[in-house]
């Protein structure tokens, strides 16, 4: 074989591409006449053998339609959501009453311990100032009155650390 020049060679190899190509085309038609032929010849078979059940098929198809259709008509179907939707108001109220005694009771709470702590205030307030009358008096020492004022002050530091 004689070389051929690029040109040639690659028009050559072109067409050589170009004839595989259309020869996997013309296989891939072939194969897919070949099967649907085969698949209208089984059709055709069926159809004669299952003419008959087809029909029943059809029938138990149009009796089922008309039973769902007459469910929906009957009105029950209307019922069940009705007696649904009233179990769902029921609850939502159920929880929303819940949830309005639980506010309650929070805020209830909340002005118990608001009166607690203003009430605690006013009691420290008060033994400061006994303290302080008789410290005043010289009915306690000055050591102790250090002590217990200093004792009042650290609750009052804590008292206020809390919040």
């Amino acid at each position: 074989m004689t070389p051929l020049p690029d040109g040639e060679k690659l028009s050559s190899l072109e067409e050589r591409l170009a004839k595989l190509e259309a020869s996997l085309r013309e296989k891939a038609i072939d194969e897919r006449i070949e099967n649907l032929e085969y698949q209208a010849d089984e059709s055709s078979d069926a159809d004669s053998e299952g003419s008959e059940q087809h029909s029943v098929e059809g029938e138990g198809q149009k009796a089922l339609f008309l039973a769902l259709a007459n469910f929906l008509n009957s009105g029950a179907l209307k019922e069940a959501f009705t007696a649904v939707g009233d179990l769902i108001k029921q609850h939502s109220e159920s929880k929303l009453k819940e949830a309005e005694a639980q506010a309650k009771e929070a805020g209830a709470q909340r002005e118990f311990a608001w009166k607690a702590n203003r009430m605690g205030l006013l009691f420290s307030a008060l033994v400061f100032i006994l303290l302080c009358g008789l410290l005043w008096l010289d009915k306690i020492t000055k050591e102790l009155a250090a002590g217990l004022i200093g004792s009042l002050i650290g609750y009052w530091y804590g008292h206020q650390k809390d919040k």
